[in-house]
């Protein structure tokens, strides 16, 4: 209480004294941004310590009002035990007070692989119909495990003009970790009894950039972690990645376990097979009919699986659940296999040199002979062995018997991820387009697809294959078949098409203009507007579009100009159309290739150039004349 009390004051006069700054703050205009930003956090024991996070924002506008909507997690393990607001005018008038009774509970679920199931937010919304003001908002946490330990992350999509972290330890021998995120942080320390305090302070911190398709590690901060903890019953100490994995086979001891009648399933599903890859295909497949994704949990839940037993009677579970489930069968039909705890390619970045819980996903790792396989338990209409663009290319922990390892999964080539298309069809009256044609599909094109096919509801079915075609084509009636599209999820998806594009074609009295670019075409939206880059820009995966269009012209028309045929070649992507126009039939084939998912900063000048290129490219007209 008298903390909260000390950083009101504090933050009393703070803000009067910056008031004669206004909207200077900051030397580029901003919706909000942080005046201030302090986070304590104080380790009593091994299973008690307190958190406490004092904040001031300026609200400038109705945009920055975003920032006005407060969200304090809590769970079992950390507890909100008292938050105040203030609203203020810039010249000091106290506008509203917010008490702990103000803010609601909401429940929610992480959606990660570690989270508690009685999980919940504090919400209020915070903000004001006059512009500009400012909110003081303090909080206090009290954790009974440092398996929580907050991690010091002071830049977001705003300034912050000042950010700190005191960390109080009672007793100054207590191990903890510490990994700064840039090399210029260094903390001053202070004796306290037997005790330490050590401080470290940041200012004028620039908002955060945001990526395409990838998290990065953040430019300020520092990460912490226990040298040991204690959750539920299990206490342990991670002083490498071997410590992790050894804590998380502690949580899964004894869930391998089968019941009889799953003994009997599992033998009468690979009777029959040779291979083990077969044995792993054919197991996978049933889990993905079998089983589906639900995020349910008691107790430590959010961190230990349930039993395979349970998972096979449910018939559901978490990412967790599902891989314990697929080890359980895989075992059971003498195959190696174990969980790979996993941070997603969008959300986490892991640090290899700093072993701590830096995950949010399961998938499995199955080491057979001639290949390791990598399983994604919660994808539906996914081969065996191939893996979603999140985890593609990421570092997973195998947890392994006493030799768990960071890992890599792999890659997919563009080869892999192809889209290619052969449309025929005839030219008729008013610029309509009678076509009939195949799209065949594999790898993570077919996997997106698939998703998207399947979840759409019937009636929308229409409306997405008239989304898939280029704008000169979106006017159009389509029907379609398909083929291998909810099984046989290792064979290329096939779709048949036949319809009818009503304005495919621009006709006058003499003259047709036509772009022959079906699919695939590159819009502007798909340029970055960013001209310079810093950090690399990523694609979901690296893939192949092949295109083919064969129009027949009904009438008796001549080719009077034709865009030049284009060959871009880089080492990061391909770009190629060529034509024929004889007997009154346009011949047209463009491939679009990007042969890596990350492009360099030293390449994103190149790269939005040949874009520029492409965009240009399949905006370009065929003009024929009667």
């Amino acid at each position: 209480m008298k903390f909260l009390w000390f950083v009101f004051l504090f933050t009393f006069v703070l803000m009067n004294i910056g008031h004669s700054q206004g909207n200077d703050l900051w030397p580029e205009k901003v919706d909000a941004l942080y005046t201030l930003d302090e986070h304590v956090y104080r380790v009593e024991k091994e299973t008690k310590a307190k958190y406490q996070v004092h904040q001031v924002i300026i609200i400038f506008n109705k945009d920055g009002n975003q920032y006005a909507n407060v969200h304090i997690s809590e769970d079992n393990f950390r507890k909100c035990k008292e938050i105040s607001a203030t609203l203020w005018t810039l010249d000091g008038e106290k506008i509203k007070e917010f008490k702990t009774k103000d803010f609601d509970i909401l429940k929610y679920s992480g959606g990660g692989v570690f989270y508690e199931e009685n999980a919940r937010q504090r919400v209020a919304n915070l903000s004001h119909n006059h512009y500009p003001y400012k909110i003081e908002i303090s909080w206090e946490m009290e954790h009974n495990s440092l398996f929580f330990w907050p991690h010091w992350l002071p830049q977001r999509d705003i300034p912050v003009l000042k950010s700190s972290y005191t960390l109080i330890l009672k007793d100054a021998h207590f191990p903890f970790k510490s990994y700064p995120l840039s090399d210029s942080l260094t903390a001053s320390e202070q004796k306290i009894g037997d005790g330490i305090r050590y401080y470290w302070e940041l200012k004028n911190i620039p908002p955060k950039k945001t990526y395409s398709q990838i998290a990065l590690p953040p430019d300020y901060g520092i990460l912490f972690a226990p040298g040991r903890f204690t959750l539920g019953k299990y206490q342990t100490q991670w002083s490498d990645w071997k410590d992790v994995g050894n804590w998380y086979n502690m949580l899964t001891q004894g869930r391998y376990l089968l019941p009889e009648e799953a003994h009997s399933l599992v033998e009468e599903l690979t009777a029959g097979l040779t291979s083990e890859k077969e044995k792993v295909a054919a197991l996978y497949y049933f889990l993905q009919n079998y089983t589906r994704y639900v995020a349910i949990y008691l107790g430590i839940g959010g961190w230990q699986p349930h039993g395979a037993g349970e998972v096979f009677r449910k018939k559901y579970g978490d990412c967790k659940d599902l891989s314990t489930f697929m080890v359980a069968l895989l075992k059971e039909a003498g195959i190696e296999a174990y969980p790979a705890l996993t941070p997603t390619r969008d959300a986490i970045s892991l640090i290899k040199e700093f072993p701590s819980n830096q995950f949010n996903h399961c998938i499995t790792m199955v080491p057979l002979r001639e290949d390791t396989l990598w399983l994604e338990c919660t994808a539906d209409y996914l081969a065996a062995g191939d893996l979603p663009p999140t985890v593609e290319g990421v570092n997973v922990l195998v947890v392994e018997p006493n030799n768990s390892k960071i890992v890599k999964t792999p890659v997919s080539k563009p080869e892999e991820n192809c889209w290619k298309s052969v449309i025929r069809g005839s030219l008729v009256g008013g610029g309509r387009f009678e076509f009939q044609g195949d799209i065949i599909a594999t790898g993570n094109v077919a996997w997106k697809l698939r998703n998207l096919i399947i979840e759409i509801p019937n009636d929308y079915r229409d409306r997405f294959f008239q989304l898939l075609l280029s704008e000169q084509a979106a006017s159009s009636d389509v029907q379609y078949d398909t083929e291998n599209l909810t099984e046989n999820y290792d064979k290329p998806l096939v779709i048949h098409l036949n319809g009818e594009a009503r304005k495919f074609a621009k006709v006058s009295s003499q003259r047709i203009f036509l772009n022959p670019v079906m699919f695939n075409a590159v819009d502007y939206d798909d340029i970055p507007d960013e001209e310079k880059r810093e950090k690399p820009f990523y694609h979901n995966y690296a893939f192949i579009n092949e295109d083919s269009l064969i129009l027949k012209f009904p009438w008796n028309y001549r080719l009077e100009a034709a865009p030049d045929t284009v060959s871009i070649k880089t080492d990061f992507g391909e770009y190629l159309t060529r034509y024929s126009y004889q007997n009154e039939e346009l011949v047209f084939y463009r491939r679009f290739q990007i042969k890596r998912a990350k492009i360099t900063p030293e390449e994103f000048d190149e790269y939005r150039s040949f874009l520029n290129q492409v965009y240009k490219a399949d905006k370009a007209m065929f003009v024929f004349k009667h």
